[in-house]
């Protein structure tokens, strides 16, 4: 978790409950210790310096009662006074800031730690700028939310007292008149509440679109240059621009515009000060020093009261951010050491119990503890040996997957996988054949039980997933990286399993075109590579680990006819220690599978070999037939031959009653 010297300052370890907002106050209370320690004696500072400010002029005032000495004396004395407040202040200031940078990274983790660990199905349907929104521009805002709140208590709430009771201290009558507008300035903040809500809310959810429109340019910027679509696109991304301008001006104005209305109620008390100070000062029950002191400590503390008008407005605006990323603050999924506990239930021979088996469970794991004891072996071991004994890697019993996560897509189905085989999934275009290989690299929900090398997927953490399952997805993805690189992925480097990948893969050719070999930069997303190019890449990477379960999502499409040939070979070859299964809509690479499941019409997975299923299905017959008659092959031609005038009339008429049935 903490990988450097920044992060062990700073993200020590997740925070409990992120979702609640003095849970992050909490967890730096010995920063905001200092800084109300601090803040509390700056504040009181300030009215000494007032006060010091008055024995000056006092001073000054009595200069030819007193001597020079009595002058230099107070100057000094309030010199230093203000010195040791301002000191004060810039403590005060420091650990605020540290205090909001601490924050803002236990957010900014918090955050992270959710969409790396959200339901890939889920965090796919939501909206890409909406994503980005929250998790940079709305944290930011409820951070800076939290700072000025945190700031506003001792430059506002603290001083506001210490401001009032000084104010008391001097006459009581003239400090209650005074004060009698500010409640009005709180008020008008207060009724502006929805208002200020309602525009920021706007304004983020344009701030979203507009981030989303962005993206959507940089990503198609080709496409819309080929079609003639930059024009049209430009001017919707303007037309989204002013109306973020509109919402964003409409927000400033309530937050930004106010102050001059808060500061001119607050400062309407000043003439009762004027009427009661002077009159004090006639009296002669005031100095000209005092009167001074009070005048500006009053003046200082209708602007506070005034700032805390704005301070409501500020803190509304935060509020709003709060609201669109606080589901997003859920809590820390940990990895390796968390879930390594509920791994050594399974090695200690538990697992049977711990999957809600119950007393029968802990019988068996019991008697399994003396069978092992007995053969001198401990329980892990005998796991182990047993693993290395069978073949199988997968087992789906009854699995099910749906795209909503209401109606099932899919017909409960139930397989088996083992080391060296091939399985093959297919069906039409929506299928759910890329949600089921997603489902059993656990990357999506799924209904039944999925076993991985024996034990139950649910359980295994993500490091012994990644461990025993590689995956592939529909669509290659590059980093702005070199080729070794976007092999590696950060994985301990061994040179010569890239150069055996890249040669499974059938790079090697492209290589040798390449001036800098693995050094090659491929780009942001790896534009500068062709679609087979990038493809053959993410297939070389998924390989790389060798992991006992491979799932290739349609890992052919962007590659020829030949070159998908060499690649299957290679993989049937070089891969025997693995389970491979290949997601496609290409049949022809079925004739190779040991397994293929066809996803029918209505959801129904029917499951056999290439032969029982052209047999068995309609569709599967139909699908591949057609496929065929478009390369101009035919299915009952023997491999290397050049199919005959006859093979080619009883293809046709093969395609004709596939489809009629």
């Amino acid at each position: 978790m903490n990988s450097g010297k920044a992060e062990k300052q700073v993200f020590v370890r997740p925070i409990r409950r992120p979702d609640r907002i003095s849970g992050y106050f909490r967890r730096e209370w010995k920063t905001l210790l200092i800084v109300a320690a601090s803040g509390t004696l700056f504040n009181m500072g300030q009215s000494l310096c007032a006060v010091r400010q008055g024995k000056l002029v006092d001073a000054i005032a009595d200069n030819a009662k007193g001597s020079g000495a009595d002058i230099a004396y107070a100057a000094l004395t309030f010199f230093f006074t203000v010195l040791a407040v301002q000191l004060l202040r810039l403590a005060k200031r420091y650990y605020v800031r540290r205090f909001a940078n601490a924050a803002d990274i236990t957010m900014r983790m918090m955050v992270y730690n959710h969409m790396v660990h959200e339901d890939l199905s889920s965090l796919c349907s939501e909206n890409s700028g909406e994503v980005m929104t929250r998790a940079l521009g709305d944290v930011d805002r409820t951070v800076e939310g939290m700072r000025k709140v945190t700031t506003e208590v001792f430059d506002t709430g603290v001083l506001l007292v210490t401001y009032y009771l000084v104010m008391l201290h001097y006459s009581i009558p003239c400090t209650v008149l005074s004060c009698l507008p500010v409640p009005i300035a709180l008020l008008a903040a207060r009724f502006l509440k929805k208002y200020v809500e309602k525009y920021n809310r706007r304004s983020r959810e344009i701030s979203a679109d507009v981030a989303e429109k962005s993206l959507d340019a940089v990503k198609n910027s080709m496409l819309y240059r080929v079609t003639g679509s930059s024009g049209r696109v430009a001017d919707a991304y303007e037309q989204e621009l002013f109306r973020l301008e509109k919402a964003e001006t409409g927000a400033g104005i309530l937050e930004n515009s106010m102050q001059p209305l808060y500061n001119a109620v607050a400062l309407c008390g000043s003439l009762a000060v004027i009427f009661f100070g002077g009159r004090l000062v006639l009296s002669q029950a005031w100095t000209v020093g005092t009167f001074t002191a009070y005048l500006t400590i009053y003046l200082a503390f209708a602007l506070k009261v005034a700032k805390v008008s704005k301070l409501f407005n500020t803190c509304q605006k935060a509020r709003v951010s709060w609201m669109r990323v606080k589901p997003y603050l859920t809590e820390w999924t940990e990895d390796d050491e968390e879930e390594e506990e509920k791994s050594s239930v399974w090695k200690t021979g538990r697992l049977y119990a711990a999957e809600g088996h119950g007393e029968a469970g802990l019988m068996a794991a019991k008697a399994a503890d003396r069978m092992t004891a007995a053969a001198g072996r401990s329980g892990e071991d005998f796991l182990h040996e047993r693993e290395r004994e069978t073949s199988i890697v997968l087992l789906c019993r009854e699995v099910t997957v749906s795209a909503d996560g209401k109606k099932d897509l899919i017909s409960p189905v139930s397989f088996a996988g083992s080391r060296g085989q091939i399985i093959g999934i297919t069906g039409a275009v929506a299928s759910g054949k890329s949600l089921l290989a997603q489902a059993i690299a656990g990357l999506h929900g799924y209904k039944g039980v999925i076993r991985i090398c024996g034990r139950d997927l649910g359980i295994l953490t993500q490091k012994e997933r990644a461990e025993k399952i590689s995956f592939m997805g529909h669509d290659p993805q590059l980093f702005d990286l070199s080729l070794k690189d976007n092999i590696l992925l950060g994985r301990t480097e061994d040179t010569a399993r890239i150069r055996e990948v890249i040669g499974d893969v059938c790079f090697d050719e492209d290589l040798k075109t390449m001036t800098e070999g693995l050094s090659s930069m491929t780009g942001s997303e790896g534009k500068t590579l062709s679609g087979g190019q990038r493809a053959r890449i993410s297939l070389a990477r998924t390989l790389y680990a060798r992991t006992p379960v491979i799932i290739l999502d349609d890992p052919f499409a962007n590659v020829d006819g030949a070159t998908e040939a060499a690649m299957i070979g290679k993989l049937r070859e070089h891969y025997k220690g693995s389970l491979l299964i290949i997601t496609s809509h290409r049949m022809k690479i079925f004739e190779e599978a040991d397994l293929v499941l066809m996803i029918e019409d209505g959801g129904f997975v029917r499951v056999g070999n290439h032969e029982s299923l052209m047999q068995e299905s309609k569709e599967y017959r139909a699908d591949f037939m057609a496929q065929m008659a478009e390369t101009g092959r035919n299915t009952e031609t023997v491999p290397g031959e050049e199919p005959s005038p006859e093979d080619i009339r009883m293809s046709e008429g093969g395609e004709k009653d596939g489809k009629a049935e």
